[in-house]
């Protein structure tokens, strides 16, 4: 009987169990990004939330507080909108505002975007007060904007 190397077993082992197609290493988040434009893109709203889901989470275990993953619940957070999944929306829009803001600053296109999509979000659960104030804000940093 042949010996072989537990470690080199379990390599061998690693390598059979990869699908084809799937990716295997934290980088590879920018694929999942990717895609989820892409499904996004072609209407196939699920499959990019878990696309999203899957970069997110990849992207987590490199670093978590970089304008990439800004960027990326950004977008994770407008397709939750869009399917109506508000709180997922808002939960994601509120870490996105935490990340922006000290960086860019409340005046920021992307700030005043990302803040107008969570008034939204918060207009369709019915949390109409928060949503005024939302508005209202984003309106007076917005003349304040170059």
């Amino acid at each position: 009987m042949m010996k072989i190397k537990i470690s080199k077993l379990l390599k061998i082992l690693a390598l059979l169990l990869v699908v084809p197609g799937t990716f295997i290493n934290a980088q590879d988040w920018k694929q999942y990004y990717q895609q989820m434009a892409t499904d996004f893109q072609s209407g196939k709203n699920n499959a990019a939330i878990e696309n999203g889901e899957k970069a997110v989470e990849l992207l987590c275990k490199t670093d978590t507080v970089t304008g990439d993953y800004a960027a990326l619940l950004n977008n994770l957070s407008y397709i939750y909108l869009v399917e109506k999944q508000f709180d997922r929306s808002i939960n994601g829009y509120h870490k996105v505002l935490r990340i922006v803001e000290p960086v860019l600053g409340k005046e920021h296109a992307i700030y005043l975007k990302s803040y107008c999509f969570l008034g939204e979000a918060y207009m369709n659960i019915g949390q109409f007060d928060k949503a005024e104030k939302i508005f209202s804000e984003a309106l007076k940093h917005q003349k304040k904007s170059p």
